[in-house]
């Protein structure tokens, strides 16, 4: 994240009263300046108010979880840090708790181009396709990024209907579709082959790498496809 503001969302009228009062008739900075100016619900959280799924739906929506992440969100070119946030994979919308009014909120997508999730499993960075140069149906999707600048991962779920001995359920279904980033294109991993064949990699080389790694495509698209594409990048490195 480069030429960025960085700023932690300011939750409490008492801290800016107090920040105020320590820095009078001290010269004050850039940084401490802007934090003095804001407003007390940055605009990150001026979106619409997000609508729940009926708790009788099977899972969640929701990516990894139905708890809160903190998350590092890029929004019109500002680093907001430590926002409370649950990723919507059914709609694809970003929900933040706004500090003042304790609501979920969703936020406005078409101005995040990357967020970070500190998670239990870690941390996962997601970056919009048109982050990458890239236009068509990826661009203002946001993708995981697994390898940076080679493997990405487009989250999605989906509501089905299901009837069970005359039960009716509606359950999440999710699904995740991997994408080569090369020759300035994203490019869909459909096959065990296709990284290989898109990166014009050595076949015998693959192998190895594979082999080495044991590794098995039908168990591990995902942990396969990474092996391949980071084994691609260390050939690059080292030429």
């Amino acid at each position: 994240m480069k030429n960025i503001v960085l700023l932690k969302p300011l939750f409490s009228l008492a801290f800016i009263i107090v920040f105020i009062a320590n820095n009078q008739g001290q010269e004050v900075g850039p940084e401490a300046l802007y934090r003095e100016k804001i407003p007390m619900t940055p605009e990150v959280f001026n979106g619409g108010e997000y609508v729940e799924y009926p708790s009788a739906y099977i899972g969640h929506a929701y990516f990894q979880s139905t708890a809160y992440n903190y998350a590092d969100i890029v929004f019109n070119g500002i680093v907001y840090k430590d926002i409370p946030l649950l990723y919507d994979l059914v709609s694809q919308n970003l929900i933040a708790l706004n500090p003042i009014h304790a609501k979920k909120v969703i936020l406005q997508s078409n101005r995040i181009s990357e967020f970070l999730i500190h998670s239990e499993f870690g941390d996962v960075k997601f970056v919009k396709g048109n982050t990458k140069g890239v236009a068509g149906d990826y661009a203002d999707i946001f993708l995981e990024e697994i390898v940076e600048d080679g493997l990405y991962a487009y989250h999605q779920k989906s509501l089905q209907r299901e009837i069970k001995e005359l039960e009716r359920n509606t359950r999440f279904d999710q699904s995740e579709s991997l994408l080569l980033f090369h020759g300035g294109e994203l490019n869909p991993l459909k096959t065990k082959q296709s990284a290989i064949r898109i990166l014009g990699m050595e076949k015998k080389l693959a192998r190895e790498v594979i082999k080495e790694k044991g590794l098995k495509y039908r168990l591990d698209r995902r942990a396969y496809q990474t092996a391949i594409v980071q084994a691609y990048q260390k050939i690059l490195r080292n030429e």
